[in-house]
């Protein structure tokens, strides 16, 4: 998806919001397919528990949709200005923060497997942003 954002905006320009939508509307079609299923799990959702009038997991389904909102445009406009592989690097690092705090909050341990691939995905990071770094100073010089 980020090399697609990438030829999009190369080709047309770096217009994150009309990419946003053009991306996630073309795909409701797709969503036919499932209405039945997506019918009866509504169905499911809104006899749940009510708090303050709302159905509790209705309110959490409003909450997800927002928050993916939120994310998917950031994302978005994350792509506009940097290349798909320093995307890709920023996703995976928010993944890894956020699979960390759950751990934390849940009492959940790594496992060694675990362990390994988190340390590689911090130095890694690292890595990149450093290499990033100096990279931006060599090509300004060469241009001088």
């Amino acid at each position: 998806m980020g090399i697609y954002t990438e030829g999009l905006y190369k080709m047309y320009g770096a217009h994150w919001q009309e990419t946003l939508f053009y991306t996630h509307f073309l795909a409701l079609p797709m969503f036919l397919v499932f209405s039945p299923a997506l019918v009866a799990d509504l169905k499911v959702l809104w006899n749940s528990e009510v708090y303050y009038g709302v159905p509790r997991s209705l309110a959490f389904l409003g909450l997800n949709a927002v928050t993916q909102v939120v994310c998917a445009s950031g994302v978005n406009r994350l792509a506009g200005v940097a290349s798909s592989l320093t995307v890709a690097v920023i996703l995976l690092t928010r993944k890894f923060a956020s699979l960390a705090i759950s751990a934390y909050i849940y009492g959940s341990s790594f496992s060694r497997q675990g362990m390994v691939g988190s340390l590689l995905i911090v130095l890694s990071t690292v890595y990149y942003t450093v290499a990033s770094m100096k990279a931006k100073p060599q090509s300004k010089q060469k241009s001088d």
